[in-house]
């Protein structure tokens, strides 16, 4: 059975650009689309189409030897799980959870966590013969600060995911994932669309003190 999906995964779906593009290429491109619009639109519906994006994500890159963004993506369904089930339970008190700012204590988390684990995970990836080292470990990192404050609905989020996707086009583009390069650039101009979306959305709600650090 887990082979059968293997093959599945890994054969081709059509050729983009003179380069094959596989079938886990081709469903992480559609959910990873639906994902970023389901997100902009605070609907938490985007989390198991986040799920299945970061399951065939995870299987392309291994086989790319993007070992950090691949272990990006096991983080992210982990994470996923646990924003989906944020977003449903809300404050606690039976409202939705609101959008917020970052406070200035955890933009200093958020420049620590680049502090540390970037060069700590660059290391961890050249050791293990990994493609892109720096860029797949400041991916890695800035995705996962990025994940942990879109679940708890904090605006910031968006101005880290489109540093991501700036950084990931290139990087793609170089290793001829070019439908995967071509969605980062849709996400891009989701996430300006989203960053605008929640900006709104704060504005025109009851003031939210601003959130510290991630957790």
């Amino acid at each position: 059975m887990l082979d059968a999906i293997g093959h599945f995964l890994d054969a081709t779906a059509f050729s983009a650009f003179s380069a094959p593009v596989s079938n886990a290429e081709l469903i992480g491109f559609v959910a990873g689309a639906g994902c970023v619009w389901l997100a902009a639109r605070q609907n938490p519906l985007n989390f198991p189409l986040a799920l299945l994006n970061a399951l065939t994500f995870g299987l392309l890159f291994v086989d790319k030897k993007l070992y950090g963004d691949a272990g990006l993506q096991a983080m992210f369904f982990a994470l996923n799980l646990h924003g989906w089930w944020r977003w449903w339970r809300g404050d606690g008190e039976h409202h939705p959870l609101r959008v917020s700012r970052l406070s200035t204590q955890g933009w200093i988390v958020v420049g620590a966590a680049l502090v540390v684990f970037v060069p700590a995970l660059r290391q961890a990836l050249i050791a293990i013969s990994g493609a892109a080292p720096f860029l797949d470990a400041l991916i890695t990192t800035l995705s996962v600060v990025a994940q942990v404050l879109l679940n708890r609905k904090i605006l910031e989020n968006w101005w880290l995911w489109i540093v991501v996707d700036l950084i990931s086009i290139p990087l793609y583009v170089s290793k001829t994932l070019y439908l995967t390069a071509l969605l980062y650039a849709a996400f891009l101009l989701m996430c300006v669309g989203a960053l605008s979306a929640w900006r709104h959305s704060l504005r025109h709600t009851e003031p939210v003190q601003p959130s510290g650090c991630p957790s």
